[in-house]
Order: C-alpha cells, then structure tokens, then sequence
C-alpha cells in the first residue's frame, strides 16, 4: 500500500476509534448505572468527563508533535487509550472508571490531532481532500456502528465486554502505527 493510500486507511480506521472510544458502551449506561450503585446522571458524566479531556489534550499533542515528530505521540496516545482500557475492565467503583475515562480522552485526543496532522504533512494535491474525506466517513462510522457493537456486546456478555473489545482493537492500532 503506498503513502497516500496507507495515510488515508489510518485516518479512516483512527477517527472510527476516537469515536468509538467515546460511543461504545453508550448502550451500557444502565448496566453501570446498576453495576456502581449510582444514578444515570452520574454515569452520563462519565462522557463529559471523557470529553473534556479529550479536548483538552489535542491543545498539547500538536505543538508536541511539532518538536518531536508524529509517531511517538501517536503511540503514546494509543498506549493512554489502551491502558485506560485496561484500567476499566477491572474497576469497581464510579472513581476508578472516571478517572480511567480521563486517561481514555487523553489518548483519543492524539488520535485525532495527529491523523489530521498526517494528512496536511503527507498528502497534496488531489490526495488531501481524499484524506480529510477519510475522516468525515470515519466519524460518521464510528459514530453509528460502535454504538450498535456495544449494545451487542452488553447484551450477549457485560459492560466489561466493550472494553475488553476496545483495548483488542487498541493494541491492534498500537502495532499497526508502530510497524508501519
């Protein structure tokens, strides 16, 4: 796969994760609602505080991956996603899973900046509109089918179930930006 088409394909299947990361277990929130011993609003939070750390990291990724190159923080980002994750997976309290939401946003923040990045430094001509298309379809993908995963997933297992399929898919993304 040549430079253009391989930058496009990241762009696509990354904006599909950032996204998911943030819509997968939207169907869960009942399940966690029940599973923390809290109200919904407090889980609903639990997206805003994703959110905002997903907005607030894509101020420092760009200037950092001006100095230092873009691969690194992309995979440091990754990593935060991953470990977030992980960190879920195993909680057991509202506090825990807040503060590894938190971890989550900071890494999907790199996710985001960073393939856009990509694209303005890799793709001219004709192959950059294709690119920022490659991230309209993404977002629009991610937003509709992590969703419909995720109901799926709580349905047949468990909230953990997303999670656990989210680092899958992160440690797959993890490997594909380091090798290539």
């Amino acid at each position: 796969m040549n430079v253009p088409k391989r930058i496009m394909f990241f762009a696509l299947i990354l904006t599909m994760l950032g996204q998911g990361s943030f819509t997968l277990y939207v169907p869960s929130l009942p399940n966690l609602s029940h599973s923390f011993h809290c109200s919904i609003t407090q889980i609903k939070f639990t997206l805003t505080i994703f959110l905002l750390a997903y907005g607030i990291s894509q101020l420092f990724y760009g200037p950092i991956s001006d100095v230092i190159g873009r691969k690194k923080p992309l995979l440091f980002g990754i990593a935060l996603m991953l470990i977030g994750s992980i960190l879920i997976i195993f909680t057991k309290d509202l506090l825990t899973f807040n503060l590894s939401r938190i971890l989550q946003g900071l890494g999907t923040g790199a996710t985001m900046v960073l393939i856009r990045a990509a694209i303005v430094d890799s793709l001219s001509g004709p192959d950059q509109p294709k690119g920022t298309a490659c991230l309209s379809i993404g977002f629009a993908i991610g937003l509709g089918l992590f969703p419909v995963i995720g109901g799926a997933l709580t349905s047949w297992l468990n909230w953990q179930s997303n999670f656990i399929f989210l680092a899958i898919v992160n440690i797959i993304f993890l490997l594909a930006v380091f090798f290539f």
